[in-house]
């Protein structure tokens, strides 16, 4: 499987990624975005979204990152499903106060190689 060479847009340290650990977000208007999961920014990590264009989204696509449709950032066009509830908000509130929470979802995705 390639490995691909990013940098972080926060801290500009560059990193090894697998296809699978970037989410390549394509608009049908706007340009496509990449998300990634820097682990030099902190203990945990920090996500990182940067704009791509047309030729590194295609050289994404063919190292083998999924693209996946990206949301309409416009406010008329909300995302469906049912509307954030009050237990919703407690539940991530009480989430939120949990130290590490955020270890978990993202233990799967910890295993790319470090910086250089």
């Amino acid at each position: 499987m390639p490995t691909l060479r990013l940098s972080c847009p926060s801290c500009r340290v560059t990193l090894n990624f697998e296809p699978d650990q970037i989410l390549l977000a394509v608009r049908p208007v706007l340009p496509a975005t990449y998300t990634i999961l820097c682990h030099a920014c902190g203990a945990v990590g920090a996500v990182s979204v940067k704009r791509a264009d047309a030729l590194v989204a295609g050289l994404m696509r063919t190292a083998g990152v999924t693209a996946v449709a990206g949301a309409s950032p416009h406010p008329e066009a909300p995302p469906s499903g049912p509307p954030l509830s009050y237990d919703d908000l407690l539940d991530l509130h009480l989430l939120l106060a949990i130290d590490g929470w955020l270890r978990k979802p993202t233990a799967n995705v910890r295993r790319g190689s470090g910086g250089s």
